[in-house]
């Protein structure tokens, strides 16, 4: 009853909607539906700007501004150009919608990232979604993690590739870059590495430890979903200050069957194993 109630005032928003190609209702329809949908994760504050109609019924979204919460902290983002490349009624249809845009932190210098997502309002609701970070700093990130990214620096670039439905069909891989001339991070950082690195590595990260910062010239990271309950990490990094060039390749065994809700959780997660 829910969805059937949204859809009909979804469908009387389009109808006023298509007297006027910029329309406030629409805009407060759409902020206040996903507000109340995803409050969550949200709390409700989902600002949306610029919302527009197009006679072909393809929505376009200037900027939604919020604040994504995770259990510890909140990440003050800013989509920008969203933009649906399928007429509304695709999704009212169950037919796969396709929409660009480009997000980034709020008050952020760094381009940030964009991608692509297609989605489907059917039984299945498959979702995918690709990304291309253009640079996304790891300065940004510190607000998500401030204990242990305080103060690193360095540009990211990579690609994301996420898809998933209620069947259970998941796949997840992430491809991460900083290139020459790298940045710093906390010599804490290492810490989680040490229980998985041969004895002589051991004693230069023993002596990294000693210091707050470290600067560190390359790094490159590949995270993907390999099973229900695994995911592979390979991490490598270059310390020319301490001539240690590490690589290495674990597997993480998530305590839950869904690998892939409890992702964003995995460095909390205990049970890795060297592969």
């Amino acid at each position: 009853m829910k969805r059937l109630l949204f859809t009909i005032l979804l469908l009387l928003l389009l109808g006023v909607a298509l007297w006027q190609v910029r329309n406030p209702l629409l805009e407060w329809g759409l902020e206040e539906s996903l507000n109340r949908s995803q409050s969550s994760l949200f709390h409700g504050t989902l600002d949306f700007k610029g919302v527009e109609l197009t006679r072909d019924l393809k929505l376009n979204i200037a900027t939604i501004q919020g604040d994504w919460h995770t259990p510890d902290a909140k990440f003050p983002f800013i989509l920008e150009s969203v933009r649906l490349q399928n007429p509304l009624t695709h999704f009212l249809r169950g037919i796969p919608a396709h929409a660009t845009f480009q997000l980034r932190r709020q008050g952020s210098q760094h381009p940030g990232l964009q991608g692509q997502a297609i989605f489907s309002n059917d039984e299945d609701a498959t979702f995918t979604l690709e990304a291309d970070f253009l640079g996304v700093g790891l300065d940004d990130m510190a607000v998500l993690d401030p204990e242990h990214l305080k103060g690193a620096s360095g540009i990211m670039t990579g690609d994301l590739y996420l898809k998933g439905s209620r069947k259970g069909q998941e796949v997840f891989r992430l491809k991460l870059n900083v290139v020459p001339p790298g940045g710093k991070v906390q010599a804490r950082f290492f810490d989680i590495l040490l229980p998985y690195l041969p004895a002589t590595e051991k004693a230069v990260l023993e002596a990294i430890r000693a210091t707050k910062t470290v600067n560190y010239r390359q790094a490159n990271l590949t995270v993907e979903l390999t099973g229900p309950e695994t995911v592979n990490v390979l991490l490598q990094i270059q310390v020319p200050d301490y001539n240690l060039n590490l690589n290495l390749n674990v597997k993480v065994r998530v305590e839950e069957a869904d690998a892939f809700s409890q992702l964003a959780e995995v460095m909390g997660l205990i049970k890795v194993q060297t592969s």
